[in-house]
């Protein structure tokens, strides 16, 4: 699984290896006789909860920047919409 960033100093898109899976036949067994849709899944919640993260990350300074209540709780339903 590779994470995708930009870099600064050479200007271009670069990847970053996160996690090594085995090879197929050595993920095969009774527990888990679809590992390819396992890991598509394990993928995919993988990647919505860095966004979400990201998102966190940055929630104090909008929450700061936000005058209402009703402009916090619209805050809240953007940062589910991952």
């Amino acid at each position: 699984m590779y994470d995708r960033y930009w870099d600064k100093e050479k200007k271009q898109a670069r990847l970053k290896s996160i996690q090594t899976f085995r090879h197929l036949e050595d993920l095969t067994s009774e527990e888990m006789p679809y590992p390819v849709a396992y890991y598509k899944e394990f993928v995919k919640n993988s990647t919505c909860l860095k966004k979400l993260q990201e998102k966190l990350a940055h929630l104090p300074v909008l929450l700061y920047n936000k005058k209402s209540f009703g402009d916090i709780a619209q805050l809240g339903e953007h940062l589910l919409d991952v």
